[in-house]
């Protein structure tokens, strides 16, 4: 079962939404296409991470340490935990897990996600925040399957981002907010071309 197999399996539109919700987003189709634009842009800079052997071992040790998958198995009690701030345990330091992944860049994802789906940023840092442990999860999974090693899990999250983004065109715009020289903001155009393919149902 390769990673878009897994996200299938325990991210449902339905659990998206929920996720979304429990972060204030009420409206399940902004939920869903916020969520996945999240979730495909994290999975962006874990590829972009692991281009070296240096941030795929980095990666692989983080995995092997603290994610297990088993966050995916009771993701109702970890939403109940992540709604009421508790994030002691490794698993669910999200704001860790975003400054790995992100760096200085978090920002300028949060900024774009507020503007394509015209939410606070604070609803946006949230929901990351939901997502970054479930995605970490999603790769513990892969990883005690052996579907992923140091020596392909960049090449494993590039593919599953291009296929994400063949069956939504409106995600592949969020990949420019993790250009170093970019500002966090999305021009016009690119704004309404996102916000029409990523609601469209």
């Amino acid at each position: 079962m390769d990673l878009n197999q897994l996200i299938g399996q325990y991210l449902s539109d339905d659990t998206l939404a929920g996720m979304a919700s429990q972060a204030g987003i009420q409206d399940p189709n902004q939920g869903v296409a916020a969520a996945k634009s999240i979730m495909t842009t994290l999975m962006q800079g874990l590829a972009n991470n692991s281009t070296s052997q240096e941030g795929a071992g980095s990666l692989l040790g983080a995995l092997e340490r603290h994610h297990d998958g088993s966050i995916l198995d009771n993701l109702s009690g970890f939403l109940s935990m992540a709604g009421s701030g508790s994030q002691e345990q490794p698993m669910l330091n999200a704001a860790g897990i975003l400054g790995h992944i992100l760096g200085f860049k978090q920002q300028n994802v949060a900024q774009g996600v507020s503007q394509v789906f015209k939410l606070d940023m604070s609803t946006v840092l949230k929901l990351m925040g939901i997502l970054a442990p479930v995605l970490m999860g999603l790769l513990g999974k892969a990883r005690a399957s052996n579907q992923i090693d140091t020596g392909n899990i960049g090449q494993v999250l590039g593919q599953t981002v291009q296929q994400t983004t063949q069956q939504n065109s409106g995600l592949g715009i969020f990949g420019r907010l993790l250009d170093t020289n970019n500002d966090g903001r999305i021009s016009d155009d690119l704004l309404q071309m996102g916000m029409n393919l990523l609601l469209k149902r």
